[in-house]
């Protein structure tokens, strides 16, 4: 079997075994179900779909020490550095994912004085649909990652900016009304 298909016979299995477990019935734990666990599952970013490893992996993905510090779960916001309250459970999950990604591209070290001298060259990519591709390779040149992931279901996000440590910036994208105006 070829490689392409052995990944489409995964895929479907995934997604069968995912359309198996019923997230939503009674024995899925309460506090997890405002997030959009099905289709986290079925993209990938959470793998194994058992009940008692559903926690664990999103304790995981949110880079947590416990279930109760997930955003959304905690009761406790002034714990967190951040206040998530603002932001849906769907826009956090996709954020996250855009943090994984972008912690895999090697960039080299942010300089602020470079990435505003690149300002006019980028604005100028921005605004010619055929330069566009080159705008990645530019903000990686300044030590800016730029992520572009799938918008979740529910998410309703064009696109947001964070930084993984103060010094290693990153943009991320969804392709939500896919035009150069939004880009």
């Amino acid at each position: 079997m070829s490689d392409e298909l052995l990944s489409k016979v995964q895929n479907s299995y995934d997604g069968a075994v995912a359309k198996q477990r019923n997230f939503g019935n009674s024995n899925r734990d309460r506090t997890l179900s405002a997030y959009p666990i099905d289709e986290m599952i079925e993209r990938g970013w959470l793998r194994d779909t058992r009940q008692k490893f559903i926690v664990l992996q999103m304790i995981r993905f949110f880079e947590t020490t416990g279930k109760d510090q997930i955003p959304h779960i905690s009761k406790a916001f002034s714990a967190m550095k951040t206040d998530y309250s603002n932001y849906s459970p769907a826009q956090l999950a996709w954020l996250y994912r855009v943090r994984h990604i972008a912690r895999q591209i090697d960039a080299p070290e942010y300089s602020e004085e470079h990435l505003r001298n690149s300002l006019p060259k980028l604005r100028y990519l921005m605004s010619e649909p055929d330069d566009v591709q080159f705008v990645p390779d530019l903000l990686l040149n300044c030590c800016v990652r730029l992520v572009v992931v799938e918008e979740l279901k529910d998410a309703k996000i064009y696109g947001a900016t964070c930084w993984l440590s103060s010094s290693e910036p990153v943009i991320g994208l969804t392709k939500r009304y896919d035009r150069l105006g939004n880009f």
